[in-house]
C-alpha cells in the first residue's frame, strides 16, 4: 500500500483504528423511506429533500463518526464542505437500480478519479452477489477487480460490499456472505463491508457465523452494516461481530431513521446521537486495523 493510499484510509478510521461510519449514501432506498402512502417507491421525492436530510444528519452528528458515506447524485461534491473536519469521506461508486434486475449485475456511477477530485478519501462499491451463481459471480468479480485497479491507480483505497439476494434461509444467508467474502478479499480490496452473517434476532448461531466470516476475510479488515434491521438488534449483532474480528460498523437506517421527519428532525437528532454513541462504544471491542509496517 502506498503512503498516500494508507493516509487516505486512515482518514476514515477513528484514532484507535476502528470503523465508526455513518452511512448516508442511500438513494433508491432513501426515496422509499420518504415515500408517501400513495407513492410506495418514493420516486417523486425531490432531490433537495434527500440532500437536505443528509446535510442535517451530518450536522447533527458532528465529528462523532470517523467517516461518512456519501454518493455522487445527492451529496458529492455538493456536501463535501459540510463534512466536519477530521471526518473522512467514503464515496459510493455503484449506480442505482441494481435491484431492478439482480442477474444483470452492477454498473459504476462515476470513475474513481472523479471521486478523488470530489474530495473522497475511500471508495465504496456495493455489488449484488451470490457465489453459487457462477456467471453473475464472475461478472461481479471482474467489476470489482477493475474498480480496485482504477482506485489504486489514483491511490484511493476501496471497500467492497457484497450483498446477497434471493436468500431462502439462514444457511443460504451464511453461505452467500461467507462465500462472497472469500472471493472478494482475493481481488485486492482494502476493506470488506459485510452484512451480519447470523440469522434472526435470538442470537442463535451468531458467534459461529461471525467466526466463519472472519476466517473467510483472511486478514482483510471488515465492518458490518445494519441491513435494514432495527437498532437494538443491530447493537446486539455488532457486539457479537466485534468479539469475532469485526473492526466496527457502517450504519445507516438503524441509526438515522428517527430523523426522517423534517418537522421533528432537530429533536430526533438527540436519539440519533445516542444511538451512534452506543454503537461507537460497542466498536471499542472490535479489532483495530493494523498499523503500517
Amino acid at each position: 500500500m502506498t503512503e498516500l493510499r494508507r493516509a487516505r484510509l486512515e482518514r476514515i478510521l477513528s484514532p484507535d483504528g476502528r470503523l465508526r461510519i455513518a452511512a448516508l449514501d442511500h438513494r433508491d432506498s432513501l426515496r422509499v423511506e420518504f415515500g408517501a402512502p400513495d407513492d410506495p417507491n418514493g420516486v417523486e421525492v425531490p432531490a433537495e429533500t434527500l440532500t437536505g436530510f443528509k446535510a442535517d444528519v451530518m450536522a447533527g452528528l458532528g465529528d462523532r463518526p470517523s467517516g461518512v458515506m456519501l454518493e455522487p447524485e445527492y451529496s458529492l461534491p455538493e456536501l463535501r464542505d459540510v463534512v466536519p473536519a477530521g471526518v473522512g469521506v467514503i464515496g459510493a461508486l455503484e449506480a442505482q437500480g441494481y435491484f431492478d434486475d439482480p442477474a444483470a449485475g452492477n454498473q459504476l456511477a462515476w470513475d474513481p478519479a472523479d471521486a478523488v477530485a470530489a474530495g473522497v478519501d475511500c471508495a465504496k462499491l456495493l455489488v449484488l452477489y451470490r457465489p453459487d451463481r457462477s456467471e453473475l459471480a464472475a461478472a461481479q468479480d471482474a467489476l470489482i477487480a477493475d474498480a480496485v485497479e482504477r482506485c489504486h491507480a489514483v491511490d484511493l483505497p476501496i471497500l467492497v460490499e457484497p450483498v446477497p439476494f434471493d436468500v431462502v434461509d439462514a444457511a443460504d444467508r451464511l453461505a452467500c456472505i461467507v462465500g462472497a467474502a472469500e472471493r472478494c478479499v482475493g481481488l485486492g480490496i482494502d476493506l470488506l463491508k459485510a452484512p451480519f452473517p447470523g440469522h434472526g434476532d435470538d442470537g442463535v448461531g451468531w458467534a459461529d457465523a461471525c467466526a466463519r466470516l472472519d476466517h473467510a476475510a483472511a486478514g482483510t479488515p471488515w465492518g458490518t452494516l445494519s441491513w435494514g434491521v432495527g437498532f437494538d438488534v443491530f447493537a446486539r449483532q455488532l457486539a457479537v461481530a466485534c468479539e469475532h474480528g469485526c473492526s466496527g460498523f457502517l450504519v445507516g437506517r438503524a441509526m438515522w431513521r428517527p430523523a426522517l421527519d423534517p418537522v421533528t428532525r432537530t429533536e430526533a437528532m438527540a436519539e440519533v446521537r445516542t444511538r451512534f454513541d452506543r454503537l461507537a462504544g460497542i466498536a471499542d471491542g472490535g479489532r483495530p486495523l493494523p498499523t503500517p509496517t
